[in-house]
Order: structure tokens, then sequence, then C-alpha cells
């Protein structure tokens, strides 16, 4: 709809009715470094970095004056580069270990022996590969007890890794069987 008055819409109109001075828009800067490479405080990363404010127009967007950002704070001449010290998970000591075992991490470690002794992944100790169908037929089996007893147990991911395991698992030991 437009203003028979002015034949400006409503949106041109709520425009002009914005508050006088307030930002069209606000950055904040979430980076976890300063420009000169120091780590910021979380009182730093909070506050917004550049705001640039526009001043509503007639015109539209493309002849707004955007105002200066504030300057980063300068560290002190005295005190050299600092250096930034890697913090958060994984380097903090209070955050588990980065190679946590979990059910998906079990199910690969399973399967890559089932796969060693079917012969598709040769000897660590520089031999070939050897075939022990009976050894592969046993880590299969158990993959499979791991699928039972943990059904309706599992999220989508871990369920899909197991299923696809033992499909493919089974798919090679049955071609390996009878080649």
């Amino acid at each position: 709809m437009s203003d028979p008055e002015t034949g400006r819409s409503d949106s041109l109109r709520a425009a002009d009715e914005r508050e006088e001075g307030a930002p069209a828009f606000r950055v904040i800067d979430r980076r976890r470094f300063a420009a000169d490479g120091s780590e910021r405080s979380d009182d730093e990363q909070l506050e917004p970095a550049a705001t640039t404010e526009t001043e509503p127009s007639r015109a539209g967007p493309a002849s707004a004056t955007p105002r200066p950002a504030t300057p980063p704070p300068t560290p002190p001449a005295d005190a050299g580069p600092e250096l930034a010290t890697p913090a958060g998970s994984p380097y903090d000591d209070t955050a588990g270990s980065p190679l946590e075992p979990t059910f998906g991490t079990l199910l690969i470690s399973l399967s890559t022996q089932a796969l060693m002794y079917l012969g598709e992944i040769p000897d660590l100790e520089g031999g070939g590969a050897r075939k022990d169908l009976a050894a592969a037929r046993n880590i299969i089996d158990l993959i499979a007890v791991l699928e039972r007893k943990t059904a309706g147990n599992l999220d989508a991911d871990e369920a899909a890794l197991l299923e696809q395991i033992l499909y493919d698992l089974r798919m090679r030991f049955v071609a390996i069987s009878r080649g």
C-alpha cells in the first residue's frame, strides 16, 4: 500500500519513522585473536569491534555514510611480541583425552582386524597379507553379537556405521571364501 498524500510505500515510511541515530546494523568481531596476533580476552570478544551506523535517508542504503570503527587496543611498547597460547579443547588438561574411545572406534578396530584376517590388509611386520578365514569369521560374528546386544541403544550414526561395516565384512568374507 502507498500513502495517497506522499505516494510512499509502507516500508519506506517505516524506515523514515526509525529512531534518528539508531544503527542500521552492528558488526561484532568474534574472532579469537586480535589483528596484532594476540589472544583476546573474553570481554574483548563480546564487545563490538566495528559498529557501522547509517543515517536513514530517502535515497536508500547506497547513500548511507558509515562511521569509522574504533581501532583495536594496542599492546604496551615494552612488552615485546606476545605469542598466542592455544587454549580450549583439546589443549587444556580438563578436557577428556582427544583419543577417547567411542563405539565407532571399537567398530573400526574390529573391522580392521577382520580385514587383516581376510587378507585385505598386509601384515604390519613386513610380510604379505595372510588369510585366516576362521579368525575373520569369529570377528564378524562378534560384531554381529554387538549389533544384537546394542539394538535400540545406538544413535543413528553408530547404527548406520555398524550396519555398513557388518554388511561389507560379510560380503567380503563370502567373496573370499568362494574364490
